[in-house]
């Protein structure tokens, strides 16, 4: 019950609270939802780091096509694709 309070005060309160805080300073709102699209990609991290998951081939390929698809995001904001 721990890890689940502190991934929702992490993700809920910390995540999304630093990307309105960045909105009002100025930061574009497309590069804020591409900080909380990283999200998916933390989570993923933390599960290995701190609760020892394993993650097999096709898993990696689905997080990597969708880590491709957030940088192509990216590009396509800053070069007006």
């Amino acid at each position: 019950m721990l890890y689940v309070a502190s991934y929702g005060i992490s993700f809920g309160v910390g995540l999304w609270g630093l990307a309105y805080l960045g909105i009002h300073y100025g930061v574009s709102a497309g590069i804020a939802s591409l900080v909380i699209q990283m999200s998916a990609f933390l989570t993923v991290a933390m599960g290995v780091i701190f609760l020892h998951e394993k993650i097999d081939p096709l898993k990696a390929i689905g997080f990597l096509v969708a880590f491709s698809g957030l940088l192509f995001q990216y590009a396509s904001q800053n070069y007006a694709l």
